[in-house]
């Protein structure tokens, strides 16, 4: 080491050092309130905003105590090699991610940047199918006139039993329960997988209506749109969608009622590690499988998330493309494809029900087979009738596609 550089590092230290002393603070608040770490509302949601897990990452090197010839893990191997910072081992306490395996913030998938892809935004499905929508502008919901027919009419709001190939029995829409978290509808050769990274997510008017229901006069003010109640968030939607595909268009389906973005796992930081186990057991016991679906709901309030297509109001869906950028992922591009042939078939038959595609960084466990992707359905704000009406939607858009073929 030169004398200039011993300087350095002795100008250096000072920081370092008060850097050590906040990291020691934080550890004692943390102690401190070790049961208010249960809930997302308290010390957890609040010290791993966004703004500090960037102001983390900006001091990788020191915090994360890796050695200077420590090459790249593996895409999607374990945790061989751990951190050995305190920093680092105070960040896993909290978070479940390993400083010390830069890959797990991306297997993470933890928007810590804009995507470098963010001009790929298809604005709506025509631009999709090529008409040309400029990119970022934003869809207008079609008015109805008598006797337009778009799209050929909405689906339909009950559930009409539809023919099994398999059996040539009619389906009743109640599953089949293949074990803890794994439920089969219309079938054992599911063609449709369905996941919930965020099951948990769910929707302001469904959280209010079910606090006003324990007790009247409860304050929803501050309510956020999550529940583990698996009957009002991410999963129930997932079940009304593989239903109306067994029952009205005769597909199997296999969905995970898993939740995995529960606080005692690991907060949310950890969900999509969980759900990839999830997807891998999925496409290991059913290979059968064509389509992977996440479904989630997004956060922007109903002016960007509502539509109204033959007087119906409905949940604009968003579908979600990850990419190799950030971690090997074969299948992109052809996730990519199925995406634009999904946005635009939803396009020609209920136009302006899609908000487009957004194309990111990240891969949100999409590498597992081709025709995976991120599905988001609605906002927050959303009322479940809005969800559920564009549901039943994309199932025809599915069934349709799958009538077609992938070749």
């Amino acid at each position: 080491m030169t004398r200039s550089r011993r300087r350095l590092g002795r100008a250096a230290a000072p920081g370092w050092g008060g850097v050590a002393v906040a990291t020691v603070l934080c550890l004692a608040l943390a102690a401190s309130a070790g049961a208010a770490l249960v809930t997302e509302n308290t010390l957890a949601a609040r010290v791993l905003t966004v703004s500090n897990c960037r102001a983390v990452l900006r001091q990788a090197v020191p915090l994360m105590s890796v050695a200077p010839d420590a090459g790249p893990a593996p895409p999607d191997a374990g945790d061989g090699r751990t951190s050995r910072g305190f920093s680092a081992w105070l960040f896993a306490s909290l978070t479940g991610i390993s400083l010390g395996d830069p890959a797990s913030f991306l297997e993470a998938n933890l928007p810590l940047a804009r995507s470098s892809y963010a001009p790929a935004i298809l604005a709506s499905g025509r631009e999709a199918g090529g008409a040309g929508v400029p990119a970022g502008s934003v869809p207008v919901p079609p008015q109805p006139t008598p006797g337009s027919g778009l799209g050929g009419g909405l689906p339909p709001e009950g559930r009409p039993p539809g023919p099994v190939p398999e059996t040539g029995v009619p389906d009743t829409g109640e599953p089949r329960r293949e074990d803890a978290h794994l439920y089969l509808y219309g079938g054992s050769r599911p063609v449709v997988a369905i996941v919930h990274t965020h099951g948990s997510e769910s929707f302001l008017p469904v959280v209010a209506a079910m606090a006003h229901a324990a007790d009247p006069e409860a304050d929803v003010s501050d309510l956020e749109a999550f529940t583990t109640d698996t009957s009002a968030n991410m999963v129930r939607v997932g079940e009304e969608l593989a239903r109306y595909l067994a029952t009205t268009h005769g597909l199997a389906v296999v969905q995970s009622r898993r939740l995995h973005d529960r606080v005692e796992d690991g907060f949310r930081l950890g969900a999509y590690k969980r759900s990839l186990e999830t997807m891998t057991e999925i496409l290991r016991r059913f290979p059968t499988v064509e389509i992977l679906l996440d479904l989630h709901r997004d956060a922007p309030g109903r002016d960007k998330t509502t539509v109204v297509i033959e007087g119906r109001s409905m949940a604009a869906i968003l579908v979600i493309v990850g990419t190799d950028r950030l971690l090997p992922h074969e299948h992109w591009e052809d996730n990519y494809e199925f995406a634009r042939r999904l946005v635009a078939a939803m396009e020609h038959s209920y136009p302006g029900l899609s908000r487009g595609i957004l194309v990111r960084d990240e891969r949100y466990n999409q590498h597992v087979m081709r025709r995976t992707l991120l599905v988001e359905i609605g906002g927050q704000e959303n009322t479940f009738e809005e969800v559920l009406a564009s549901v039943r939607a994309l199932g025809d858009v599915l069934a349709q596609m799958v009538a077609e073929g992938f070749d």
